[in-house]
């Protein structure tokens, strides 16, 4: 048999599903890509089990980001990772130099990642689900899928247990922005009594697809997914929180 190589650029982000379904592809098969040349995007994910050997030329800046994208290979099937370390850089050099104590302590040296807790964006994306978790885990009752329209059958010191939970904590971590916090519940939970109250059953959430004649409304859609605009986007990931957006370029005749 003929080895058939291949290469593709996977920097363009449009073409990116369609050349991993291909690298996916058995060896066997005509769409069948062998070999992936990728910037550092690889490090926030490209699992392909059928790929076992990386080749990674110099060091990544961050240690974190060495270990996420050497980590995309071996997992299911054996892998070699193979490190090309420039000796002009004393920082590829150095990593050379202290390669095996390195190693044995690689998660010891992960540095510390910044966050803004509680920012507004953050509680656009996050809150409401942390609302409907908070409600559904403290009561059993209102745990079930169909007992998202049961909402006004807890009583105002129930909303305040659940209110309280979640505001003393972001007390301790970010006090400034308590009052906006508070404000944006009471408005979710008036959105979630209003859609209660409508003539359509209400559930937290549906299939991943949605059927034209849905015949009932839904708290929770997927985040990035086709979502009604009584549904609130929740995430189902931790690692994505942006939605792709595909930009396009029109030339006038």
């Amino acid at each position: 048999m003929k080895y058939r190589k291949q290469y593709i650029d996977v920097d363009v982000a449009i073409e990116i599903p369609n050349n991993l379904k291909k690298l996916e592809a058995g060896f066997g098969s005509k769409e069948c890509l062998d070999t992936a040349v990728a910037t550092n995007m690889i490090a926030v994910g490209m699992d392909v089990d059928r790929l076992g050997l990386m080749v990674v030329d110099g060091q990544p800046k961050q240690n974190s980001e060495y270990i996420q994208a050497t980590s995309r290979i071996g997992r299911s099937f054996p892998g070699l990772v193979v490190m090309i370390y420039n000796p002009y850089r004393p920082r590829d050099l150095s990593h050379y130099e202290n390669f095996t104590g390195y190693h044995s302590q690689l998660y010891r040296f992960v540095e510390g990642t910044t966050a803004t807790p509680f920012s507004a964006r953050a509680r656009d994306r996050v809150l409401h689900a942390l609302i409907i978790s908070a409600i559904r885990l403290k009561y059993p009752d209102m745990a079930p899928n169909d007992a998202a329209a049961n909402i006004a059958s807890l009583t105002p010191e129930q909303m305040h247990d659940l209110k309280a939970l979640i505001l003393d904590r972001l007390s301790i971590i970010k006090p400034s922005v308590r009052e906006d916090a508070e404000g944006e519940i009471d408005q979710f939970i008036a959105t979630w009594k209003g859609l209660a109250a409508s003539s359509k059953p209400l559930k937290y959430k549906g299939p991943l697809y949605r059927s034209k004649d849905q015949k009932y409304n839904v708290l929770m859609g997927y985040y990035g997914g086709e979502c009604a605009d009584t549904e609130k986007p929740t995430l189902t990931s931790m690692r994505e929180v942006e939605s792709a957006a595909n930009m396009f370029y029109y030339e006038e005749d």
